[in-house]
């Protein structure tokens, strides 16, 4: 099997804007994933399609199944009209309504919600019949702290939309409770999905944010740009996992004759992680450093404690600054830091 990271770090290529970059950024997942982004638990194909929403199917699903999936750009927010019938989306991040292939939606329905920017968030499941199969439902939100606005649609199977709040209403901050003792304007939306009587509706709150001067998002990356000076070259990326999980890696290439491929050097890398609570107001950090002779790639990371409400942050919260030293003299650094979706930052 190939795996996304033989994919990727074995590659030589002659212009880096066509080199194989990975669409998620979990790195750890690059070395169980085969080339589409797949990897198997029990009777399940799990296949990743963003960083926050996976497909999974079942392994004696038809090839059409199969080959649909793999088929669906990796690396955007899926849509439903992209999801093949019979394929149950579920979670990779964010708050949960139960369900996916391990959490049952048999007999009922599911959801999950992420925030994508101020204005907007993601909302996606499976509605199921008592067999699991793709089941008519629909779901319902409403906005706690304003009775006169809802959302509802009526779904089939596996769904995923994107709710603008900003169109709901003139002000977003009239969705929001600006009593909430945290000093961010949070917006509570209740949830109800149902399948029409098949199974027990799935009730729930989810709480986001109206005034988001800092990120909660689970994962980020900079995507692994690459630097070039001459024959000297070479792949870097910033990662955030689960919030509180940040790392620095840097992949060394040179140009031989045509193609840029992967050589040695000495690296080092150094990480600065500062995280933030939920009232925006500093509360950890970690950092870190490594350098090693001759070698082809390097990793360092500066992780923090776990977090109930999850590390929270802001553009410049994580610094990376990554260094080649080739053998033939000379020496190359670039500093990067991950960007968040952070509004009325001043």
């Amino acid at each position: 099997m190939t795996t996304i990271m033989d994919e990727f770090t074995n590659q030589s290529f002659n212009d880096p804007d066509d080199r194989f970059i990975p669409a998620i950024s979990n790195s750890s997942l690059y070395y169980i994933m085969n080339e589409y982004y797949e990897y198997q638990i029990g009777d399940w194909v799990i296949n990743h399609i963003n960083n926050d929403q996976r497909l999974s199917y079942h392994i004696d699903d038809t090839n059409d199944i199969r080959d649909g999936v793999r088929r669906i750009p990796k690396g955007d927010l899926i849509e439903s009209i992209d999801i093949p019938k019979d394929v149950v989306i579920s979670e990779g991040a964010g708050p949960d309504g139960g369900g996916g292939p391990f959490g049952g939606s048999w007999g009922h329905c599911t959801y999950h919600v992420i925030q994508i920017d101020c204005c907007q968030f993601r909302i996606w499941g499976h509605c199921g019949g008592l067999f699991n199969q793709d089941a008519d439902g629909t779901i319902l939100i409403e906005f706690k702290d304003n009775d006169d606005i809802s959302v509802e649609f009526d779904v089939n199977g596996s769904y995923s939309e994107t709710i603008n709040m900003c169109d709901l209403v003139d002000d977003i901050s009239d969705l929001s409770n600006p009593n909430n003792s945290s000093g961010v304007e949070d917006i509570t939306l209740d949830i109800n999905a149902s399948n029409h009587g098949l199974g027990s509706d799935v009730d729930g709150e989810v709480i986001i944010s109206s005034n988001i001067t800092c990120s909660n998002a689970d994962d980020r990356s900079t995507d692994w740009p690459f630097f070039e000076n001459g024959n000297i070259g070479f792949s870097y990326n910033l990662e955030l996992k689960n919030s509180r999980k940040a790392s620095a890696e840097i992949v060394y290439f040179e140009f031989d004759v045509s193609d840029w491929q992967q050589a040695s050097a000495e690296l080092s890398l150094e990480i600065n992680h500062v995280s933030k609570n939920t009232n925006c107001q500093e509360e950890e950090q970690e950092d870190d450093d490594k350098s090693r002779p001759n070698v082809r790639k390097l990793k360092v990371r500066a992780n923090l404690p776990v977090a109930y409400n999850f590390h929270r942050h802001c553009t410049g919260d994580i610094w990376g600054s990554f260094q080649a030293e080739p053998t033939q003299g000379g020496s190359f650094i670039v500093e990067d830091e991950i960007e968040f979706d952070c509004c009325n930052v001043e």
